[in-house]
């Protein structure tokens, strides 16, 4: 997803952040190591995950969810798109929130819990009459998405010494990619391949129609929210003393507003005139088009009635490369 050019820039500035530890007079003695990072990787990779969830629900389960709000395919389809048209415009304040307040404020009281409302939005729209509820609990979870994506590599540059950077921000990535998988697994064992909508119980004998979509979103916000307020009590922005030379340099930089809105859009617009950062967007944004479609391909493997082991296989297939 869009968020994955996020790990790869961490990557980049981890390497900068290495040659810059080599001058400076201070030993990884010098640092105190905290084992609960573990845990705020944990904590943090499960509000990915949920978010991507929230994603990517309706998917497996496409044509039943146009039969019973009985929308047209676009429609559906918006409640998908409206997560990739929500980060554009928010990808660079949410950085700057980031920046600025920091990892708790932003991507857990911003990121975590509107998710968590998001979602119980989205079950208030259990009624076929109840779309709109549904698209604008959409949308909230869509523009919490970039306060969480923007701050996976913050994590593992605030809590991981430079020689766990790479392997922290990669789970944390990966727990993205792997809410999505869930998201597309889960929905089509809950909500009956079957779309009948009515009264009476399906053909195949699981929950009728009208309470397995309710149903569905109702668990999503139950485990949306879990981890929201885990979140909220236990994760905090940074440790009590920095893990390295370059978490305690960042810590000391504190720009006033407008220094720091000029220094983002000027480090944004340096990175567009790097020839290496335009190769590695041009080669991300080709992946992560053939990840982001697969979800309409999936729509049409259940709408065949394809098992859902060959559909996962063919999800899991965009993340090899």
């Amino acid at each position: 997803r869009i968020g994955s050019t996020d790990c790869i820039l961490s990557m980049l500035s981890n390497h900068e952040s290495s040659e810059s530890l080599s001058v400076l007079p201070t030993t990884s003695e010098d640092y105190t190591i905290y084992k609960k990072r573990w845990a705020h990787v944990a904590m943090f990779s499960f509000i990915s995950f949920s978010n991507a969830i929230t994603w990517i629900t309706f998917s497996s389960i496409f044509y039943q969810v146009t039969q019973f709000y009985d929308q047209s395919s676009l429609a559906i389809n918006f409640l998908s798109l409206v997560f990739l048209i929500c980060y554009v415009p928010l990808f660079l304040p949410a950085s700057w929130i980031l920046d600025i307040w920091g990892l708790r404020p932003g991507a857990i009281l911003i990121g975590g819990i509107f998710t968590s409302i998001g979602a119980w939005i989205r079950v208030l729209g259990y009624k076929p009459s109840l779309f709109f509820v549904l698209l604008i609990g959409q949308i909230i979870c869509a523009c919490a998405q970039p306060f969480i994506l923007n701050a996976q590599p913050m994590v593992a540059a605030n809590w991981f010494p430079a020689g766990e950077r790479t392997i922290a921000t990669t789970i944390i990535t990966a727990s993205n990619a792997v809410g999505s998988a869930a998201g597309i697994f889960i929905p089509s064992l809950i909500v009956s391949n079957t779309t009948c909508t009515n009264e009476t119980t399906c053909s195949d004998g699981k929950i009728m129609g009208m309470d397995q979509i309710p149903f569905l979103l109702f668990l999503e916000a139950v485990f949306c929210t879990v981890w929201a307020v885990i979140g909220l009590i236990f994760f905090s922005s940074k440790p009590p003393t920095p893990p390295s030379a370059a978490a305690e340099m960042a810590g000391k930089e504190v720009l006033a507003f407008k220094e720091s809105v000029y220094s983002s859009l000027r480090q944004t617009g340096e990175l567009f005139l790097d020839i290496n950062f335009l190769f590695l967007t041009a080669a991300f944004g080709i992946t992560m088009g053939m990840f982001n479609i697969h979800s309409k391909i999936t729509s049409l493997c259940f709408k065949k009635k394809l098992s859902v082991l060959t559909t996962e296989l063919l999800f899991f297939s965009t993340l090899i490369p």
